[in-house]
């Protein structure tokens, strides 16, 4: 008999514990394997996920999956009770497109994020895929999710200067917040950067400071300069043994970020992103900040190489070429509202002498 803990996870608004629970009892009970051909193909899915923390089914590298691996796949299981169409494994793969394309228009009108959308849509395909192989039956070809252009939210370049030189959060139980905030807009480092930095990644030579290291995702060498303003602070930090005033997390931030930003009146604007409106500074993560660094160097003038080495993009990067988009989109509502200024005023009663 395998169970999960009493503690309950929860995911969505179902106990994760309580469903795998229920799924182990009504699996024991169950018949055996070569006898669920006609079963449903959310009965087969809710099967696999159960001997995903049974142990029986494992990963490519023959380890057990992880607890949030069969949290993502029992997840996917739930969206397909909900979706509710019956479906066999014995389906052709035309009905397999036909499925998969109209469960990912369930998901999209129920305001699933597209992320979301291709983790599910994904799961529910390897566990279709494993039980067709099984049977030696027809398989799914893989779904090609419908392309969405996912809009790159930003705060606006002028606040970068207004909150770095803001001193609210100096002395506060949120100051370390506020470092880790500036210290991305002002670098373009990434999260992961941010929580790894350490005092041997800092320089500081005939007063200007900088911070050198190697990028997590990438593994490419950045040497990203800090302005006096910072730099400041880093130095009394880092004469104590640490670069921020606080210890800092994942968790810290993303509970408390928000904070940061939510006095300015710069960012309680309503700002709608797939349907989904919220003031600008309830957008506002770790990475909406490093975006919002790099269209702010492009803003600024800063060359583009500078920027792609800061940031660790490469020279054909597709994802970079979206920050110079958005700047150039700025520059052109900005020159469209100069244009709409200069001919709403009154021509003038005489020509100006020259």
């Amino acid at each position: 008999h395998h169970r999960l803990s009493t503690k309950g996870k929860f995911l969505g608004d179902f106990s994760y514990t309580k469903w795998a629970n229920e799924a182990a009892d009504r699996f024991e009970k169950g018949n055996p394997i070569g006898e669920w051909k006609d079963e449903t193909m959310s009965g087969w899915c809710e099967k696999y996920t159960h001997l995903m923390f049974t142990g029986e089914i494992r990963s490519n590298r023959g380890t057990p999956y992880t607890e949030n691996s069969i949290k993502t796949y029992a997840n996917a299981c739930q969206v397909l009770f909900r979706f509710g169409r019956k479906m066999g494994l014995k389906a052709s793969r035309a009905e397999y497109r036909e499925f998969f394309a109209a469960m990912e228009k369930y998901m999209e009108r129920q305001g699933y994020n597209p992320k979301t959308r291709a983790e599910v849509i994904n799961a529910v395909h390897i566990m279709v895929y494993h039980w067709t192989y099984e049977f030696n039956l027809p398989q799914p070809e893989r779904h090609r999710m419908q392309k969405v252009e996912k809009p790159i939210v930003v705060i606006p370049p002028e606040l970068i200067s207004v909150v770095v030189n803001d001193d609210r959060f100096i002395g506060t139980d949120l100051q370390h917040v506020w470092e880790a905030a500036c210290t991305i807009l002002l670098t373009t480092l990434r999260l992961s950067d941010i929580l790894g930095l350490k005092p041997e990644h800092f320089t500081d030579e005939s007063g200007r400071m900088a911070i050198v290291k190697e990028t997590q995702k990438t593994g490419s060498m950045v040497a990203l300069p800090i302005p006096n303003r910072l730099a400041s602070i880093f130095r009394e930090n880092l004469a104590k043994g640490s670069p921020w005033s606080a210890p800092i997390d994942a968790a810290i931030l993303h509970a408390k970020l928000r904070s940061i930003f939510s006095p300015f009146p710069e960012v309680n604007k309503p700002h709608t992103i797939g349907g989904h409106t919220k003031l600008l500074w309830e957008w506002v993560t770790p990475h909406m900040l490093r975006k919002s660094a790099i269209t702010g160097l492009i803003y600024y003038g800063v060359d583009h190489l500078s920027v792609r080495h800061a940031s660790g993009h490469s020279q054909n990067s597709a994802a970079f070429w979206k920050y110079v988009k958005v700047v150039d989109s700025r520059f052109k509502s900005e020159i469209s509202a100069g244009h709409e200024a200069m001919l709403k005023t009154p021509k003038p009663t005489s020509t100006p002498a020259m």
